[in-house]
C-alpha cells in the first residue's frame, strides 16, 4: 500500500493555507471544508490508501472524525477540547469563544477579517469571495465539543509560541498527559504554522515519519 497525506484547513480558511506546505508533499489532497465560495466537489477518499492526516486547528478535530485508515496524524496549532480540559483554562476560552460567536453573529465579515489578522494570516481570502455562514456558524458551535484521541496511532502536534488563537497553554493542556502524542514549538508562526514557516513544518513532519520507518518513497 502506498501513503497518501490528507490535508484539512482550519476554521475560516481555504485550501489555499496549504499552498506553501503542500508542494513539498506529492501525494497529498487538501480537503476543503466550503466556507467561501461555491460548493467544493466532494472527495472520494480511498479507505484501501494509509492515509497521513494532517489538520490545521480545526482541521485537525475533521481528521479525528472521518473513517479512514490513519497511520499517524499530524496537527497545527490543534486540539482535541479547544476549551480545555482544565476548569482554569475552559474558563477564560470559554468566554473569549462566547465573544467570537456573539460577534459573528452580528457582523460576521468583519469578525473574520480580525480573526485572520490576529491570526498572521490577513488578507489570504479573496475578497469577493461569499461566505457560507452556515457552514461557519456551524463549525464554531463545533467547538465546544471534546473528542477522543485514538491511541495506537502517533500523533505529532506542531504549535507556535506566540499563538494567540490556540496558545501553548492549550497545547500542553491537550496532549501533554498522551504517552502516543509528540510536540514541538517553534517560537514564531502566530495561528499559520505550514502557511507560515513551512519549510521548518516539512522537516519535523519528515523527521517525525522518518522516526517511524515509514517509508514514502512508494
Amino acid at each position: 500500500m502506498k501513503y497518501q497525506f490528507l490535508f484539512i484547513h482550519g476554521w475560516s480558511m481555504t485550501p489555499v493555507f496549504w499552498g506553501p506546505l503542500q508542494e513539498h508533499f506529492k501525494n497529498s489532497v487538501a480537503f476543503d471544508l466550503g466556507y467561501w465560495g461555491e460548493d467544493p466537489e466532494k472527495l472520494k477518499l480511498d479507505p484501501e490508501i494509509q492515509w497521513i492526516g494532517i489538520g490545521h486547528s480545526l482541521g485537525f478535530q475533521k481528521l479525528l472524525s472521518f473513517n479512514l485508515n490513519f497511520k499517524a496524524l499530524i496537527g497545527l496549532q490543534a486540539f482535541n477540547n479547544f476549551l480545555g480540559q482544565s476548569l482554569e483554562l475552559q474558563k477564560i476560552r470559554r468566554g473569549q469563544w462566547q465573544s467570537l460567536r456573539q460577534k459573528f453573529k452580528i457582523d460576521p465579515l468583519s469578525t473574520l477579517h480580525s480573526f485572520h489578522e490576529r491570526a498572521g494570516l490577513a488578507k489570504i481570502i479573496e475578497p469577493n469571495l461569499p461566505l457560507n455562514f452556515e457552514r461557519l456558524w456551524q463549525d464554531l458551535q463545533s467547538l465546544e465539543q471534546d473528542f477522543i484521541l485514538p491511541t495506537p496511532i502517533p500523533i505529532y502536534i506542531l504549535a507556535s509560541q506566540n499563538d494567540p488563537i490556540v496558545p501553548h497553554e492549550l497545547i500542553r493542556d491537550n496532549f501533554s498527559d498522551k504517552a502516543n502524542v509528540k510536540i514541538d514549538f517553534h517560537a514564531q508562526g502566530q495561528h499559520a504554522l505550514g502557511f507560515k514557516e513551512a519549510t521548518w513544518v516539512q522537516n519535523k513532519i519528515l523527521n517525525f515519519l522518518s522516526s517511524l520507518d515509514y517509508d514514502l518513497s512508494k
